[in-house]
């Protein structure tokens, strides 16, 4: 990477300070790449982004300074890079919820959400409208007491996340630049929506809308996970108690069984939910389950009935 951002900015910036200027710059994704999305980073000492050892340069940004004109400057970004099927942002650990429009080898197109984080409000849509296309994903955040932390309140948490924008380059490589928001860890939401245009049959001019939505909710840290399955009957055939370590084992349907109870205990109650026996030619059971890391984020893990 051939880096030129350390001597130049600093210069801007130490101009700024003597002069009193302030400092405009276009908006991301301005080249014409599409807005996918965020990758939300919980950040341990402040924005260390422009630190990140894999930026490279990919074309040129302009910096305009009061009083003394405009500078053209290499745009750093942060590339995602494939690992087996997953798209990972090297040197930056984070969480991600983006809508990947990818290519297959005919030439069509599809849409795929790709995401860490727990179902939002409403599922992925792609909506078709005369002017062009809406693509809305959302997902949840779930935060809850670090391990150990029982008294933890999440309107006391502190914590800084920030929801860098996602982009979509040409080529179909997500990336970052370095734009985005941030916030404590309080409970509430955020969202955005961009909008570009692209041409169509030579001529046609379409419109193309990304809206992401994200909520932060509080989740409470489980203590306990019990299958129970029971006969048309009601009566209780067994009770698999399972590990919240690692992967969820999937769950084998009793031959008399006919419908399971999924029971979820923490220091806030017992949640339970009840799953009717799906047919020989149905999906099998699949139940979402958020877990928590050591310092309170959640992971949704899911836990499968079936065979």
């Amino acid at each position: 990477m051939k880096n030129k951002m350390p001597w130049l900015l600093p210069a801007l910036l130490t101009l700024l300070a003597l002069t009193g200027c302030s400092l405009a710059r276009p908006e991301a994704g301005s080249g014409g790449d599409r807005f996918a999305g965020f990758y939300l980073v919980r950040e341990e000492g402040g924005r260390d982004f422009y630190q990140n050892p894999h930026l490279e340069e990919y074309g040129q940004e302009t910096v305009r300074l009061e009083g003394y004109g405009a500078f053209s400057i290499p745009r750093e970004v942060l590339f995602a890079q494939k690992e087996g099927e997953e798209w990972v942002f090297p040197g930056l650990e984070g969480w991600r919820l983006f809508a990947y429009r990818g290519f297959e080898e005919d030439g069509g197109a599809y849409l795929s959400m790709v995401t860490d984080l727990a179902p939002g409000e409403e599922p992925p849509q792609l909506k078709i409208t005369d002017e062009g296309g809406v693509d809305i994903i959302s997902g949840a955040l779930c935060l809850g007491p670090p391990l150990g932390q029982a008294d933890w309140d999440p309107y006391e948490d502190r914590s800084v996340w920030t929801t860098y924008r996602v982009y979509q380059a040409p080529d179909g490589r997500p990336y970052l630049d370095g734009s985005g928001n941030s916030f404590t860890g309080a409970l509430g939401s955020y969202q955005e929506s961009q909008t570009y245009t692209r041409q169509e049959n030579g001529g046609d001019v379409k419109k193309e809308t990304v809206e992401v939505s994200i909520s932060i909710k509080a989740v409470p840290r489980l203590e306990g996970l019990v299958v129970r399955q029971f006969d048309g009957e009601g009566g209780q055939l067994s009770a698999e108690e399972l590990t919240l370590e690692g992967e969820l084992p999937a769950v084998t349907w009793l031959p008399e069984a006919a419908w399971v109870l999924v029971e979820e205990r923490s220091p806030q109650g017992v949640v339970r939910t009840a799953y009717t026996r799906p047919g020989p030619e149905e999906e099998p059971v699949t139940h979402p389950v958020v877990l928590l890391d050591s310092a309170g984020i959640g992971r949704v893990a899911e836990l499968t009935v079936g065979g």
